[in-house]
């Protein structure tokens, strides 16, 4: 069984009894937690989902269009659309590999962060208009 960002059983919001007699593999990117299950781990990388798309280059593996949209939308999320500090140089060249595969970023951009509703954006905007500054 693959465990993906994830090394704890308890985040899979799975029973224990599933594990059981399986081989249990796990590739992460986080810290590691006491109760941790040994696997793949590179806190350096972005994301889970770079990871694995390092494992696919690496095993020659072939990404379909669709494999690599859900690849690009893991390293998306997990970079804040590119804006937080883990968008290094090497989360950027594992994009353009996934957009090379057929990845839809342009999918990914608005269904993750340009697809609000009018309701959203007015809540949005009530909750900052409520904003006090104290000195």
């Amino acid at each position: 069984m693959i465990i993906l960002d994830t090394s704890l059983l308890a985040r899979t919001a799975l029973p224990a009894e599933d594990f059981s007699g399986y081989e249990i593999i796990t590739i992460d990117h986080h810290e590691i937690l006491p109760l941790a299950i040994d696997g793949y781990r590179d806190e350096t990388a972005a994301s889970t989902t770079q990871i694995v798309t390092q494992i696919a280059q690496e095993l020659h593996w072939s990404v379909t269009p669709d494999a690599a949209t859900a690849l690009l939308l893991g390293i998306y999320t997990d970079t804040g659309g590119f804006i937080h500090s883990n968008a290094t140089s090497s989360v950027f060249h594992t994009a353009a590999y996934l957009l090379e595969q057929g990845a839809q970023q342009s999918i990914i951009a608005q269904k993750v962060f340009g697809n609000y509703t009018l309701d959203y954006v007015h809540n949005l905007g009530n909750g900052l208009l409520s904003i006090q500054v104290f000195s």
